[in-house]
């Protein structure tokens, strides 16, 4: 596949957050499903500056490919398990038990020593990541009213998903500054197009 300008430029821009859930902001790291996607965990060092900017990790990590595939394909299946709950569709199965997979990684839990000291064994800090994420992504499917707050992008090539907690619920895309502005710029060419005929 040729990558264009645009896509070099997509690809190299900052992370977005603020999706409503840390497990949709990992989401949108693959930008333009619903055309050319734009892969923005492309390499490793990719997850671990996504890992570092959405305050997952403290301070470097490393990741390998493996660990990154790890990365990318939890953020595929939250993807697909949110498509299927705006679609009021069941999850697929394989994608609910890759998540709950994840939930159970090792998080740091305290631990009682024989000399009454406590101690904090350091679970790797990116298994904690990762259940740190498919937790939120658990909280976020598992709850009806969250759920129902589900939403997919209108921007035909976004189709990113967010939650809407607008006033009367009926927001339409993702951000209304990069989605919302374009899909009008188009919606007033049409209509300019159209009157010329």
């Amino acid at each position: 596949m040729t990558t264009t300008r645009a896509q070099s430029r997509l690809a190299s821009a900052p992370f977005r957050f603020g999706y409503g859930s840390p497990a949709l902001d990992l989401a949108v790291t693959l930008r333009r499903r619903g055309s050319t996607p734009i892969e923005l965990l492309a390499k490793p060092e990719d997850g671990e500056r996504w890992l570092q900017a959405a305050g997952l990790v403290s301070g470097s990590i490393r990741l390998d490919g493996s660990a990154l595939e790890e990365l990318r394909g939890l953020r595929d299946a939250i993807y697909r398990i949110g498509r299927a709950a705006v679609a009021g569709l069941a999850p697929p199965a394989s994608d609910v038990r890759l998540i709950n997979a994840a939930a159970r990684l090792s998080a740091d839990a305290p631990q009682l020593g024989g000399d009454w000291t406590v101690k904090a064994p350091r679970a790797r800090q990116f298994d904690a990541a990762l259940g740190t994420i498919a937790r939120a992504a658990i909280a976020l499917f598992g709850d009806e009213r969250q759920r129902a707050l589900l939403r997919s992008c209108e921007q035909d090539d976004c189709a990113g998903l967010f939650l809407d907690r607008s006033r009367g619920e009926r927001r339409r895309w993702c951000s209304m500054s990069r989605c919302g502005s374009r899909a009008k710029v188009a919606a007033f060419r049409q209509r300019q197009k159209d009157a010329q005929r």
